[in-house]
């Protein structure tokens, strides 16, 4: 198995120990896209400064409601 196989089935392996059941009942998709975020070089914003600050994340108090 050479390294690129053993990188890809890390990031399946963490997909289902972390996901949610949402995301555990289809892994390869959520695999593939944090596959691709990984590889993907940095590249720096045009026009952003080192000075923005961190977007605010809010969490819910409570569990999503089923429609």
């Amino acid at each position: 198995m050479d390294d690129e196989q053993e990188f890809r089935l890390e990031v399946l392996r963490l997909v289902l120990e972390t996901g949610s059941n949402r995301i555990i009942d289809d892994p390869l998709e959520r695999a593939a896209k944090y596959l691709q975020w990984c590889k993907k070089e940095d590249k720096p914003d045009k026009g952003a400064s080192n000075n923005t600050s961190a977007s605010v994340v809010e969490i819910s108090k409570s569990p999503r409601k089923k429609k």
